[in-house]
């Protein structure tokens, strides 16, 4: 196992030794003037100075010693400080005390790093039946599965640590067993139990969830990221196997293309140790110099391509770590010198030698092979897999299925899965031709709004079409149990007072090719300027995971609202994203103040009465309401999002939602 560091507090100073030096006063901390002072931050130093003892309070962790040489002396230029979990937040940053010229750049390590048909949903069997028709991983009977030995090794860089199991000592870490699961519902013919057992492995990337048991979100820095990658690369190193790496990383923070831009020109002196600049946060300098190395090591990496966090219409553009799928790998001569000469003959000679890029991306569509209501507009995805409203088989008795996803993470485990599947049938090839194989060999589609151009195609992935003579794509056959749903009541007529529309809050986007029109009620919220952490799994814990919309043309339309418990959530504003056929969004502000509050309790979300959707007054047509409207519009797909405040920002936050259409069906579950 590597040698990654454990952390090292220092009180700042000592009675005997060297004096230090004096702080340095005119380096300050790069860092958003907009957000509260960072709890982190990484100083990167010149070639041959040791890292500056950490501020008093403050721990340093000293730079990562791993099985390069080379990329050991690299990283040892980044510092990475940070307050203790139980230390107030800084009232003011510290300085560092080193010689003059010693620190080339002090940059804030945020917590960026943020862990995305015609059938009856409603149950995780039902989910989990879907996922496998869709996804093409009903296994031939009689076919013969990849031996246990050749079976390449997935690492879930995520939520989960090492010694994780269901159900997980919090619910911020399912989200990376879910990630393995899914991995697994693809490898192992009926969910045979234990077949990937010792196969996949899950390293920690977000401290914030040991920091925080209570927490329910994950919330990590690129830095701790790093760490992950490392220590799931020197995990695989230590087990002298000849089976291959796929790494699957289904987290991701914004990144700007004019960032890939300007970094392709710099690639190879930040190779080289030589590069200067802002282009890159000392952080995100670590992680690409990791991936290169890994690079050379013929991993196969795999990253989410990203989600917007409130559903359709609030996020656009394209996130880190996938983005770098644009960026040129690394060539021969820059793997020659980041691997020491033990490793070179993995390499091969100059001529057998195949660059394999620093990772693969992976988007999400839905059954009708549209983009996943919270697809990011423009995250510009490679390829796209089936990623909407995921369960799978968790082995608890009490919780036999897991929480449902939908994002570009259900995505990312998926084609971690088919890639580690079609590398273990055909282990003679290279991770390019891995990816190569099995994007030549898929249909394509319109990307829609995750494009940037409205005519691009991107493959769509399924386990049968690459693996034929594995595999086959079964109908779903899954029949419900029999749940009859109360009979439904007719919407009241119109109220004659329905909560008003503002019409100078009505708002169009476009985002992607997606169109996007808000309506926003009196009452309704807002987001403040300041950014949100960002660097999360795709997408995160569900905030209403069991919510729904119900809707008829003699019942009207109603929404079932019951925000997780767990969640501490004080608003009266949900926002509903209405799907429509056409592929534009309807967004509008629910003030859910009347509806979810009675005397005895207020305001309660967690259990609020069904919201008849009758109360709120028509987005157009101001002799009808909103149920009228949901009715008209066949509505098919929505998410249900609330304001959450954290960290002095405030943003929407949500989900996707079961939507039934009860003229279509008689007995759904």
């Amino acid at each position: 196992m590597p040698d990654l560091p454990s952390t090292s507090t220092t009180a700042g100073g000592s009675t005997g030794g060297p004096i230090p030096a004096p702080p340095i006063p005119d380096l300050e901390l790069d860092r958003d003037p907009s957000r509260p002072l960072p709890r982190s931050f990484v100083a990167k130093i010149v070639p041959g100075e040791s890292c500056p003892t950490a501020p008093p309070g403050w721990d340093l962790s000293p730079p990562p010693t791993v099985s390069s040489t080379r990329l050991t002396e690299l990283l040892a230029r980044y510092c990475a400080y940070q307050l203790p979990s139980d230390v107030p937040h800084p009232g003011s940053m510290p300085s560092l005390s080193a010689p003059p010229g010693a620190i080339e750049r002090i940059a804030a390590d945020y917590a960026v790093v943020l862990p995305q048909a015609t059938v009856v949903r409603g149950t995780g069997e039902a989910r989990q039946a879907l996922f496998r028709e869709r996804m093409g991983v009903s296994f031939v009977h009689g076919a013969t599965n990849v031996a246990d030995a050749d079976r390449p090794y997935v690492a879930i860089v995520d939520t989960a640590d090492p010694d994780t199991a269901w159900p997980g000592s919090t619910k911020a870490q399912q989200h990376g067993l879910i990630m393995g699961g899914i991995v697994s519902e693809i490898r192992c013919p009926e969910d045979a139990p234990g077949c990937d057992s010792g196969r996949v492995f899950y390293e920690q990337a977000f401290p914030s969830i040991e920091h925080d048991p209570t927490a329910l979100e994950a919330r990590g820095t690129v830095w701790s990221l790093n760490l992950a990658v490392l220590e799931a690369i020197e995990h695989w190193r230590d087990l002298h196997d000849d089976a291959p790496l796929v790494l699957n990383m289904s987290v991701g923070w914004p990144w700007d293309e004019n960032q890939s831009r300007a970094l392709e020109e710099r690639q190879e002196s930040l190779l080289s140790g030589r590069m200067r600049g802002q282009w890159l946060t000392p952080s995100e300098e670590a992680l690409l110099l990791t991936l290169s190395w890994a690079s050379c090591q013929r991993v196969l990496a795999i990253a989410a391509a990203g989600n917007t966090r409130g559903g359709a219409c609030a996020e656009e553009g394209p996130m880190a770590p996938a983005a770098w799928e644009d960026l040129t790998p690394p060539s021969f001569d820059q793997c020659q010198a980041l691997l020491d000469p033990a490793d070179h003959d993995a390499l091969g000679t100059r001529d057998e030698f195949e660059a394999n890029r620093l990772v693969y991306s992976a988007g999400g569509i839905d059954a009708n092979e549209q983009p996943i209501v919270n697809a990011r507009p423009l995250s510009q995805p490679k390829r796209v897999l089936y990623a909407s409203m995921v369960s799978v088989p968790t082995g608890d008795a009490a919780r036999p299925y897991s929480m449902p996803l939908t994002g570009t993470s259900v995505a990312s485990a998926a084609l971690s899965g088919i890639a580690a599947q079609y590398w273990g049938m055909h282990p003679e090839l290279r991770p390019a031709q891995v990816i190569e194989a099995i994007t030549n060999g898929s249909s394509t589609i319109d990307s829609g709004s995750a494009a940037q151009s409205s005519s691009a195609q991107v493959p769509v992935i399924r386990a049968d079409q690459m693996l034929s003579g594995l595999y086959t794509r079964s109908s779903n056959t899954y029949e419900p149990p029999s749940i009859a749903f109360q009979p439904a009541t007719p919407d009241p007529d119109p109220n004659p007072n329905p909560t008003q529309l503002s019409l100078s809050q009505i708002a169009r986007v476009t985002r992607g090719s997606r169109e996007c029109t808000s309506y926003a009620f009196a009452g309704a919220g807002s987001t403040t300027d300041e950014p949100w952490p960002e660097l999360a799994p795709q997408p995160q814990t569900p905030i209403c995971p069991t919510c729904d919309l119900s809707h008829s043309a003699t019942g009207g339309a109603t929404l079932d609202v019951a925000v997780d418990p767990e969640f501490e959530i004080i608003t009266t504003t949900a926002v509903l994203e209405l799907h429509l056929p056409s592929g534009s969004v309807t967004q509008v502000s629910l003030d859910l103040e009347d509806p979810c509050s009675n005397p005895q309790e207020g305001l309660n979300l967690r259990s609020c009465p069904d919201v008849k959707l009758s109360r709120y007054a028509h987005p157009s047509d101001g002799t009808k309401t909103l149920s009228d409207y949901v009715v008209e519009s066949d509505v098919g797909a929505a998410t249900l999002s609330f304001y959450v405040t954290e960290d002095r920002s405030t943003q929407l936050y949500g989900n996707e939602i079961d939507v039934f259409d009860l003229d279509e069906q008689s007995s759904p579950d």
